[in-house]
């Protein structure tokens, strides 16, 4: 089976409704409220959480596995009431985190197909060989693409190079010399400079604050740590 999916409901009937259109296919796991987002984070492809009414309690679960887990996309069923009300809920869920936000009751088979295409959005991150760094970053060298949050980052075939060598050996530091005859495939000259070059490109792309970076660190006069 291809990960779990995480049903947090007090409503026992959708969660046996969902098993029984894709139990042959994926884990699916049922949790009640409350739920705090740490215990079954692993492996999980998809959340499901329906509340009876749209409230702090439900952006509460959402933001608990924002909290932990960045990249996992969340489906969000609450009950109908009137088309304005609506709207705020569905921005203020989203804002929260939330991938797509469903009105309830629903028929199933609506249900089952937004299931399903989110479910496909991240297997289709996930095939190949990926290397996952932490949560919601992964870079997958089959189709030679890196992911943040869901979102695909382009770099330059050198830069993915640098990026995937000092991540297969994340938290080693990695001399100048080490990063530029693995990636460069030439002997090392010094040639310092352009190295740093590089890895300010990529930081540019990478970093959320380039000038304090926080994935690939410093390490003075000696090269680079990748920090995972």
């Amino acid at each position: 089976m291809f990960g779990k999916v995480v049903v947090i409901s007090q409503d026992i009937g959708l969660y046996h409704s969902i098993e029984k259109c894709i139990s042959k296919q994926f884990e699916i796991v049922y949790q009640a409220f409350p739920y705090d987002g740490g215990e079954l984070i692993g492996a999980t492809i998809l959340y499901i959480i329906k509340d009876s009414i749209f409230t702090e309690r439900s952006l509460c679960v959402v933001k608990s596995i924002r909290l932990r887990d960045d990249f996992t996309p969340i489906l969000l069923l609450s009950e109908q009431i009137e088309r304005e009300q609506k709207v705020k809920e569905k921005v203020r869920a989203i804002e929260a985190g939330v991938d797509e936000y469903l009105a309830y009751p629903q028929a199933t088979e609506e249900i089952i197909a937004s299931v399903r295409a989110l479910i496909r959005r991240t297997k289709h991150i996930l095939d190949g060989n990926t290397l996952s760094i932490k949560q919601g970053f992964i870079i997958n060298l089959g189709s030679r693409k890196i992911y943040l949050k869901g979102e695909e980052i382009s770099f330059t075939k050198l830069e993915f190079d640098i990026i995937y060598y000092l991540a297969s050996n994340q938290n080693r530091v990695i001399t100048y010399k080490e990063l530029y005859e693995a990636v460069w495939h030439r002997k090392y000259l010094c040639d310092d400079m352009n190295i740093m070059a590089h890895i300010h490109r990529i930081r540019q792309k990478l970093e959320s604050d380039p000038k304090h970076p926080e994935i690939i660190q410093n390490v003075y006069g000696i090269g680079y740590r990748f920090v995972s």
